[in-house]
């Protein structure tokens, strides 16, 4: 058998030989394994707004009216999680509807100074004394 030859033509790149296909190859392999395996964070907290932050932490139904009418004029708003922490997120659409309830959010977590930044995958309600504990990793 002879060399194997990846490529488009004339510039561009190849990849010749079988010992650097299989590297090529587990190299992928490893990388699609371990992308899959990582596991979503988890955080319980109530939905507010970056004005009012954990005024809103009782989730009542004054709460919920407060803070949908922040989000509709632009705050944005936030999970107040677990000791007060601010997860923040750029998918404020994912959050409405939400706005003033506790909630279960699943996603990425990144620290970003005394805050959180999400990228979320899902968000649901979450029962009253649902655990508000972060990090199903």
């Amino acid at each position: 058998m002879g060399d194997v030859t990846v490529g488009a033509g004339a510039g561009g790149w190849q990849i010749q030989g079988k010992k650097m296909c299989k590297r090529l190859l587990l190299l992928l392999a490893s990388t699609l394994l371990f992308t899959g395996m990582a596991s979503a964070d988890t955080v319980v907290g109530v939905v507010s707004d970056a004005m009012c932050g954990v005024k809103h932490l009782k989730a009542t139904a004054e709460d919920q009216v407060c803070v949908k009418r922040c989000g509709d004029v632009g705050e944005e708003l936030m999970v107040v999680g677990p000791e007060n922490k601010m997860y923040r997120t750029e998918q404020q659409a994912k959050l409405k509807g939400f706005e003033g309830q506790r909630v279960k959010v699943t996603g990425k977590f990144a620290p970003m100074g005394k805050d959180i930044v999400m990228t979320i995958t899902s968000v649901e309600a979450a029962p009253a004394g649902s655990d508000s504990k972060q990090g199903d990793k």
